[in-house]
């Protein structure tokens, strides 16, 4: 496949609306982390109960993965892309005329689950486009990934400036509204429905009948707690540990994704090249030491520079150990392959909000971001493990 194809034709369009989908998607989604300070003075509730909350939306991620992406499999990957972006809608639309802690709630439920749908299906349908220069394609996917999670910053910082911080929301949910539309046009595949033949069990036991994928899972796992963790309280562990104002964290917490536009497309050519576990070895290390330099930091350059290094780990695990596994699997049940994992990991990941919550209450800030440093770490080991009896990667 040449890169013009990449981005022509029918590929390419279908490449560019699920990237577009997924910057709204997050846009929305972490433009709650910045929000944090501000939601748990409104509703009046603790780092722990936010903390929760962030950890609800990503369990609610994890249940629809398996699913979603075996129904993608067996029938057709836009009819659960459309069907997760009307989920998405109707949770952002909760979020904007919520008066009620749990109304909130539940719309944050929703985006999870409606965020977990668009995201298995959408690995279902892009694997299926492109055959060759598979690393290129999760790169750019995960770069509007990063993308979203850049603009959820000025979708804070003018909507905290200007109108209600819930108003924020209201665009996304627009937004994505016009993206059925767009969707509906142009997709050349049927849409079409039925019940899915779900065996979870039989699915995990599949996909994990060798060494390497059980470490994988594992690590993958490590990972997602300090994903999930870092990204739901980077804004408010700037603010409360470092004495940055709500809308200069969320600059910072900016940054973090702005260097991931970059670092993703990057980390998937040279996964191309040079093998994606061995990638993947080097910049989860780095990333590992930004984070533990991050609560050591004392200036404003060191903060970035310690933010740039620790997005440059966290951002590009996610194309390299996506495209590895892509190429692991069977095609033909790729999405349910996938899918289960990523229920896994996403659900153990769910807990990292969380953790760094209770942590951050009993002990504050800084200690709760050492655990995650100290976790990335071991996620290091684990890719060393991995590639030691998968030398494939």
């Amino acid at each position: 496949m040449t890169n013009e194809r990449m981005f022509r034709g029918h590929a390419g369009r279908q490449l560019g609306l699920h990237a577009t989908g997924l910057m709204l998607a997050l846009t929305g989604m972490l433009a709650i982390s910045p929000l944090l300070p501000v939601v748990m003075d409104t509703f009046e509730i603790s780092a722990s109960v936010s903390g929760a909350l962030i950890s609800l939306m990503w369990i609610s991620n994890a249940v629809v993965q398996y699913p979603a992406g075996r129904f993608a499999d067996q029938f057709s990957s836009p009819t659960v892309l459309v069907g997760a972006e009307a989920v998405l809608i109707t949770g952002f639309t909760a979020l904007v005329v919520a008066e009620q802690f749990v109304i909130f709630a539940l719309g944050v439920a929703l985006i999870g689950a409606g965020f977990g749908g668009f995201e298995a299906a959408g690995l279902v349908h892009i694997g299926a486009l492109f055959d060759d220069n598979q690393g290129r394609a999760f790169g750019i996917r995960d770069a509007a990934v990063n993308a979203g999670s850049a603009l959820s910053t000025v979708l804070v910082v003018v909507f905290i400036s200007y109108a209600s911080w819930k108003l924020a929301f209201a665009p996304i949910a627009l937004g994505l509204g016009v993206l059925i539309l767009l969707t509906s046009l142009s997709t050349q595949s049927p849409y079409q429905a039925g019940r899915p033949h779900l065996n979870p069990l039989a699915a995990l036991r599949s996909v994990t009948d060798t060494q390497s994928i059980i470490i994988l899972l594992v690590t993958a796992s490590t990972v997602m707690v300090v994903w999930q963790g870092s990204t739901s309280f980077l804004p408010t562990f700037l603010h409360r540990a470092k004495g940055y104002s709500t809308v200069y964290a969320a600059y910072l917490f900016a940054a973090l994704f702005a260097v991931g536009i970059v670092a993703t497309p990057a980390a998937g050519f040279l996964g191309d090249r040079y093998g994606y576990l061995r990638t993947a070895i080097v910049s989860t290390v780095g990333g590992a030491v930004g984070l533990v330099l991050l609560t050591q930091a004392r200036t404003d350059s060191a903060v970035l520079a310690s933010i740039v290094l620790f997005s440059i780990g966290l951002t590009s695990f996610w194309p390299l150990l996506y495209t590895y596994l892509a190429e692991w699997f069977d095609q033909e049940r790729i999405g349910a392959s996938l899918g289960i994992l990523r229920t896994i990991f996403f659900a153990a990941g769910s807990l990292g909000p969380l953790l760094v919550g209770v942590v951050a209450d009993s002990f504050g800030y800084v200690p709760s971001f050492w655990l995650l440093g100290a976790l990335f770490g071991l996620s290091a080991v684990g890719l060393a493990f991995t590639r030691a009896v998968s030398p494939t990667g």
